[in-house]
């Protein structure tokens, strides 16, 4: 599929893996969950990851090419299968996560169309979890190095023990304007930095020289920080939470996709909530 002319290109890097859930496997992974709610919004979205030679690679691109998102940049890799995560929810679904490895999108690799993506993308969301091994941390860091200086970089932290460390975090703001990070994961991600939890917002934002952060607290909402305004925007309820494994990148994209339609930062939160609210209930998947 051409990339799209009229729309945005925005770029879900790393993982793409088969969620195996207890009603059955599902096609994820966040770069992969993000991408899909990035064309839901209306951007051209862009996953860049590895899927093996195998007949799980076969569906993922069969999967893509039902969605109408291209798997030009989704790379075959002969040295590992497609990824498998094994999904448990918790009886306030929450889900819980057993990641096989080695796993193909562990082996990301550069190549020509990664390089003219670089020149074209508008947003960049990336996490943790796929620099896990050398190979793909190497080619993710040179991608986000190599971007436009006006490309907007969101680092959805998405921790999963024991695949990071504080060098892969420190890394990873290096190299974002946006943290969005869940208050699951906020306390652990001080610790690591050794950063105290009081105004941490505000000594993170000027010790990693960033544009904002987006705190998402589930049930309680979202508060956005940058050096100009601190805010709350409520949860979005639509019904009975079903799950909430695809919620957190379903926020992501809407909120990068109202800020490259030129909309504020309230109405990006608002908007995100919405979709992740929607998604929650299960009428958008």
């Amino acid at each position: 599929m051409p990339y799209s002319a009229n729309a945005p290109i925005v770029v879900g890097l790393g993982e793409i893996l088969f969620d195996c859930l207890p009603e059955g496997r599902r096609l994820g992974g966040a770069p992969f969950n993000f991408s899909r709610y990035a064309q839901h919004c209306g951007m051209t979205a862009v996953p860049v990851s590895a899927v093996g030679e195998d007949a799980d690679g076969d569906q993922v691109k069969e999967c893509l090419h039902g969605l109408d998102i291209t798997s030009r940049l989704v790379r075959r890799c002969p040295e590992a299968p497609t990824g498998l995560v094994t999904v448990a929810l918790d009886a306030d679904g929450v889900p819980h996560y057993t990641i096989a490895e080695p796993a193909a999108w562990d082996f990301i690799r550069p190549c020509a169309d990664l390089q003219t993506i670089t020149r074209k993308a508008a947003a960049v969301c990336f996490g943790t979890l796929a620099q896990r091994n050398p190979t793909s941390r190497k080619t993710i860091r040179d991608f986000l190095d190599q971007l436009r200086p006006d490309c907007l970089r969101v680092l959805d932290l998405n921790l999963r023990a024991p695949y990071y460390d504080r060098e892969v975090i420190e890394e990873s703001l290096k190299r974002c304007g946006i943290l969005k990070v869940s208050s699951e994961e906020a306390p652990e991600m001080l610790r690591l930095l050794e950063i105290p939890e009081e105004r941490w917002m505000e000594n993170l934002l000027r010790a990693c020289r960033l544009q904002a952060i987006v705190l998402t607290r589930g049930e309680q909402g979202a508060t956005f920080f940058d050096r100009h305004h601190r805010f709350e925007v409520p949860a979005a309820t639509f019904g009975p939470v079903k799950d909430t494994v695809c919620c957190g990148d379903a926020f992501t994209a809407a909120f990068i996709a109202s800020r490259l339609r030129g909309e504020g930062y309230r109405e990006a939160m608002t908007n995100a909530a919405q979709l992740a609210g929607k998604v929650a209930a299960g009428m958008v998947r």
